[in-house]
């Protein structure tokens, strides 16, 4: 009888104490935020995800780089630089290089290039009269009405102009010099000049209302070589 009633006691207590731990165990409801094991867990702004044994570990970020990355776009003030503009020919007179020996004669052209037409010219050729002695200059121009003053010694004058208003385009030799070197002068290289002396000599064209003012050109003198 006694054993009876202790084991019915026993079973009592045992039933009220699974009665009141049911109780403090509540269900969570449906739809919560409450964490599973494996959700993140923020910790300090960072996510980090709740192991199975309850420590938190931190993710590792991706290592993989953005497949989206900008290309580069060209500057649109990218140009080629620019090539530089050709200056235009300049009229010029010239003389041709010229060789001989002593006490033979020696033709000497006056070259004119670049030439878009012009009315005249008046230009002086210099020498050395210990070397040459001037002879004759013949003119090459169509139409040229030519003069040679040769007063100066060791100088030559050669002028020429078109009559009628009609323009001077000859581009080549327009004047052929001859000379003769002197007897005796050594072998060697000497110079030979083509200038404007004074204010006689210009290059000019002719305006509609007949003034001759001068134009723009280049002179270039020459070499006389000397040989046996």
């Amino acid at each position: 009888m006694n054993r009876y009633i202790k084991s019915t006691a026993f079973f009592l207590a045992l039933f009220c104490l699974l009665a009141l731990l049911a109780g403090c165990v509540k269900p969570a409801p449906e739809g919560s935020d409450a964490p599973s094991a494996s959700s993140p867990v923020s910790l300090d702004g960072k996510e980090s995800t709740v192991e199975s044994n309850g420590e938190a570990r931190p993710s590792i970020p991706s290592a993989s780089p953005s497949l989206s990355q900008p290309s580069p776009t060209p500057s649109l003030d990218d140009s080629s630089p620019s090539l530089p503009s050709k200056e235009p020919d300049v009229l010029t007179f010239y003389l041709e290089n010229a060789a001989g020996a002593a006490s033979r004669e020696i033709s000497l052209p006056l070259t004119i290039e670049n030439n878009d037409g012009i009315a005249g010219y008046s230009v002086t050729v210099c020498y050395d009269p210990q070397v040459l002695t001037f002879l004759s200059c013949k003119n090459n121009v169509p139409g040229g009405f030519s003069v040679t003053n040769s007063t100066v010694t060791g100088k030559v004058r050669v002028m020429c102009t078109v009559m009628g208003g009609n323009k001077l385009t000859l581009n080549g030799v327009c004047d052929l010099l001859t000379f003769r070197i002197n007897e005796g002068v050594n072998v060697g290289s000497y110079p030979l000049e083509l200038i404007l002396a004074d204010a006689s000599d210009s290059v000019y064209i002719v305006t509609d209302d007949g003034k001759t003012p001068s134009v723009d050109c280049t002179l270039k003198g020459s070499t006389l070589n000397v040989h046996c």
